[in-house]
């Protein structure tokens, strides 16, 4: 395309006119990004007035002297979001049958990880100092493929998880229910999920999109350990030696150019080809058959208009040309999850 953005470092500030008038540009710029992150990983007035725990209700005091008045308790919090990207949060214990067929699906529970394998290598291109100013993320332990379960508590309070043997005695007598889990590779997983803390279980809110009545591939992790997450694009490192070249602002005219107005983004990634087809086997099939000679692809997830009943959008751009690459709904997943119940 003609017109492209360079994703080169550029001056965030304009040439100096003395320390007072840098000074007035950068103190708003902090309190923007302060205002900002806390809309992603705080409450919020606004939007989540409907998810703040109801307030004790006290009755008025008779004025004939009656009974003193009474404190109604209030409804304990669930310690969780309880809605996400215009999504109702569901427990495992409410996955009705319904619920399981919604397009895509927020969930909660008690995530323990499972399998780690088919890594990129590793490079020997340094990432850019500005990569990380950028907030992206280029780690080849991003592009892994990672299972997990989603319990619906701590997973230690019914003995250790590789007691296979416990556990199916325990989902048969008691009822407790598990999803088996795989994370789309390209999708950050915070360090809750991934360090040795997580051997305890981690309590995390995940989207995605079911693959039979027992398993989740997750596309957004966007809450963990207490902490929400915000959107993170990925680059895989090998692609840095060249770029990034294409930036955000071409990126989304192109994504609603090509399949129109979206919810919010669930994943973003640059990638070669042979990564594509771990991320999107369908995607990557369709663009090795209209575009083989791609090589750095920029791929795009997104919610649908209606989140919970409209397919996520996908759509690719070629990082070199500038050029869409192919779009549209994001097909069924595939069936094979790697972690099994």
């Amino acid at each position: 395309m003609d017109e492209q953005a360079s994703f080169e470092p550029r001056a965030v500030l304009g040439p100096a006119r003395g320390g007072t008038s840098r000074l007035t540009v950068i103190v708003p710029a902090l309190a923007l990004a302060a205002t900002a992150w806390a809309g992603l990983s705080g409450p919020r007035a606004s939007s989540d007035v409907a998810n703040a725990p109801p307030q004790p209700v006290v009755a008025e005091a008779p004025s004939d002297g009656g009974p003193a008045p009474t404190v109604a308790p209030a409804a304990a919090a669930p310690g969780y979001p309880t809605t996400v990207l215009g999504l109702q949060v569901r427990t495992l214990l409410d996955l009705d049958a319904a619920a399981r067929h919604d397009a895509v699906l927020a969930v909660e529970g008690w995530y323990f990880p499972g399998a780690v394998s088919r890594c990129p290598s590793t490079t020997d291109v340094a990432p850019a100092a500005y990569v990380a100013e950028l907030g992206v993320m280029a780690d080849p332990d991003t592009f892994c493929q990672r299972s997990g379960r989603l319990l619906i508590s701590p997973p230690f309070a019914y003995g250790p998880p590789s007691d296979q043997t416990l556990w199916q005695s325990v989902r048969r007598t008691s009822g407790i229910t598990s999803l088996a889990v795989t994370m789309t590779p390209g999708v950050p997983v915070p360090a809750a999920l991934t360090g040795p803390e997580a051997a305890a279980g981690v309590q995390a809110v995940l989207v995605g999109r079911m693959v039979d009545a027992g398993s989740i591939v997750v596309d957004r992790v966007v809450w963990a350990a207490g902490f929400g997450h915000a959107q993170t694009t990925s680059i895989l490192p090998s692609l840095l030696d060249n770029g990034p070249l294409l930036s955000w602002r071409p990126r989304d005219r192109l994504a609603e150019a090509t399949v129109g107005p979206t919810g919010a983004i669930l994943m973003e990634t640059l990638v070669d080809r042979p990564t594509l087809f771990a991320v999107d086997p369908a995607a990557a099939a369709e663009i090795s058959r209209t575009a083989p000679k791609a090589e750095r692809i920029w791929y795009r997830r997104a919610l649908g208009p209606d989140p919970a009943l409209d397919a996520p959008r996908w759509v690719a751009v070629d990082d070199t040309t500038g050029h869409v690459l192919g779009g549209g709904a994001v097909e069924q997943v595939p069936a094979f999850i790697a972690f099994q119940n």
